[in-house]
């Protein structure tokens, strides 16, 4: 069973500066991913946690932050 996350749908659709640095750091350090069964993703990579989660503030999103152990 999928797991629902909240996220604006309509934050990238109004130029602001919040929105032109989300795309200026995803355009830098993030990618798009798709799984196994289609479902796409946006993926940010980063070793200062604060800054995620500013993006994820500026986003409305309740995803969640993962540490990725390499």
């Amino acid at each position: 069973m999928p797991m629902h996350r909240e996220l604006d749908q309509d934050f990238f659709k109004k130029w602001s500066s919040e929105m032109s640095y989300v795309l200026g750091y995803f355009s830098a350090d993030g990618a798009m991913l798709c799984n196994n069964r289609g479902a796409h993703y946006v993926e940010f990579t980063s070793t200062d946690r604060v800054l995620l989660e500013q993006v994820q503030k500026a986003t409305d999103s309740t995803h969640k932050i993962k540490n990725r152990v390499r």
